[in-house]
Formats: C-alpha cells, sequence, structure tokens
C-alpha cells in the first residue's frame, strides 16, 4: 500500500483550503483515501491507495507545485513589489501577470526538485530546496520595481503586461457573458463555468486562463475597455 502525509503548520495553511476539494475529490476518484489530522501546530493530510501509485503520485506533485507556484509565488511577489500603479485593478492585475508568467519552466523547475517522502512539509520545501527559483523571482521584481514611475503610463504599463502575458502558456477559447452583476466564464473545451463577482478577479482568472480567443455576449463598457487593452485582437462579439 503507498501511503504518504502532506504536513503544513497552521499558519501557512490558508495557501491549500482553496485547492483542497478539488484534490481531494480527484484523490478518492483513484479509490484512494483521504483523511485530515492534527497535530498540535500541524496539519496533515493523509493520503494512502492499494492502487493507482503512479496516478496518486503524479496528483500530489501537481498539487505541490501548484500551491508554490500560484500561492506562494504570489505572496513572494506581493510583499517584495513597490510599484505606482494608477488603481488598484491595475496593480493586481500586474501581479497576475508576474505570477504566471514563465510558468511552464516554474513547473518543471519545482516538480524537478519534489522527492515523496512519507511526511512531506510544503514549507519547508518551499524555503530550502527552491533556492535558484527564488532568486529568478526576485530578478523579476526588481526589473518591474526599477520601471515603477514608468509604469503610470498607460502605454508603457500596457506594453509590459502584453509582454509579461506573451509569457505564458495560452489556453482555450472563453466566453463571458455579465448576469445579474456577475460574470459568467465558459471555457470552450471544458465547459468549465465559472461565476466571478469582480473586475479584479476577472482579470486574475483571464490572465491565468489566458484564452486564445475571449468572446464577449455581453459585458460592461467599463470592464470591455480594459480587457480589450491587454487582449487585442483576442476579443470577439459573441
Amino acid at each position: 500500500m503507498f501511503e504518504l502525509a502532506i504536513c503544513v503548520n497552521e499558519l501557512n495553511i490558508d495557501y491549500l483550503e482553496k485547492k483542497l476539494p478539488h484534490f481531494r475529490e480527484r484523490i478518492l476518484s483513484l479509490g484512494a483515501i483521504f483523511n485530515i489530522h492534527r497535530n498540535l501546530q500541524n496539519v496533515y493530510f493523509l493520503i494512502a491507495g492499494e492502487n493507482e501509485e503512479e496516478k496518486i503520485k503524479a496528483l500530489i506533485v501537481g498539487f505541490i507545485c501548484d500551491c508554490i507556484r500560484e500561492d506562494l509565488k504570489k505572496d513572494f511577489i506581493s510583499k517584495r513589489l513597490n510599484v505606482n500603479c494608477k488603481d488598484d485593478l491595475k496593480k493586481e492585475t500586474l501581479i497576475e501577470a508576474l505570477v504566471n508568467f514563465d510558468r511552464v519552466s516554474d513547473d518543471e523547475y519545482i516538480k524537478s526538485r519534489i522527492k515523496l517522502v512519507s511526511e512531506f512539509h510544503i514549507y519547508s520545501f518551499y524555503m530550502f530546496r527552491l533556492t535558484e527559483l527564488k532568486k529568478k523571482w526576485e530578478q523579476l521584481i526588481t526589473v518591474t520595481n526599477q520601471s515603477s514611475t514608468f509604469l503610470k503610463n498607460d502605454e508603457i504599463y500596457l506594453e509590459v503586461i502584453k509582454y509579461l502575458i506573451d509569457g505564458i502558456d495560452m489556453g482555450e477559447n472563453a466566453t463571458i457573458e455579465k448576469i445579474n452583476n456577475i460574470y459568467v466564464t465558459t471555457m470552450d473545451k471544458t465547459n468549465l463555468l465559472c461565476k466571478i463577482d469582480t473586475q479584479k478577479n476577472l482579470m486574475n482568472f483571464l490572465i491565468k486562463s489566458n484564452p486564445k480567443k475571449i468572446i464577449i455576449k455581453s459585458i460592461d463598457e467599463e470592464t470591455l475597455y480594459f480587457i480589450s487593452q491587454i487582449f487585442g485582437k483576442r476579443i470577439e462579439q459573441g
């Protein structure tokens, strides 16, 4: 039987919680066992299975990688970024673009460093085994901070955002429709439907999914204008 525990301190559990339900569902779909155990300040996610060991391990590695490359990288960048954008939406969009920039390379590096053991401590792994990767992130932040004054200029800001998005692997087409003040997005191939409540979260979604084509059915003019400035010719009216 294959057994493994993913361990995280309660103080650092926030970045796992959003991903846990989907991760747990996928683990259970392979016939494995998934339990949560608390011991003092540590939380253990216990996974065990008799079959599909390689698929279970691949899910675990992917989960660890996503937690680091999405959530811990965002925390790393947000704490160090010191730029003067015109508003919060533009700053959050910049952060999301920085987080997802060169993500394929980030994922490859993280996965190459993961060695699954009976008790895997995510935060310790992040702190001590990813030094070179964090140096790369630090360089990216330094260059961005040095451009802070110029980012107040709309043309330069858009140029930087577009450059960063060009460094993100492109995803499937997406359709957006605003219904009762909620942005409803549907992915073309997977039919994945998301309900998004704010402009900021919509931009985060679009940058992360980086659709090849964005089909607009109905949306407010302000949001359409901002999306169009960034994604340009990818925008189509549905």
